[in-house]
């Protein structure tokens, strides 16, 4: 029997290139090369469970800018140099 294979991101957020192309900048977890867009939810949520691929600095920035737009999805885990933005320890 032969079985295809899973699709590697099944949860991913659809997003066409033309859709993605008239994204601004600002749509952007990494505007400067257009990385992680983060224009809706879906897409945010999409940009933190990909963390995992980036180094702890793009990771903090992706957190971040996530943060700033969707309060609510990774608060807990934005940490900069041993305090969180919220100013505590």
């Amino acid at each position: 029997m032969c079985r295809t294979a899973p699709a590697p991101f099944p949860n991913m957020a659809k997003l066409t290139k033309a859709e993605r192309d008239a994204l601004p900048r600002y749509a952007f977890a990494l505007p400067e090369t257009r990385q992680y867009p983060i224009e809706d939810r879906a897409h945010a949520e999409q940009a933190l469970r990909e963390l995992h691929n980036e180094s702890q600095a793009k990771q903090r920035r992706i957190r971040a800018a996530v943060h700033r737009i969707y309060p609510d999805l990774g608060a807990t885990h934005i940490i900069t140099r041993g305090r969180n933005l919220k100013g505590h320890k």
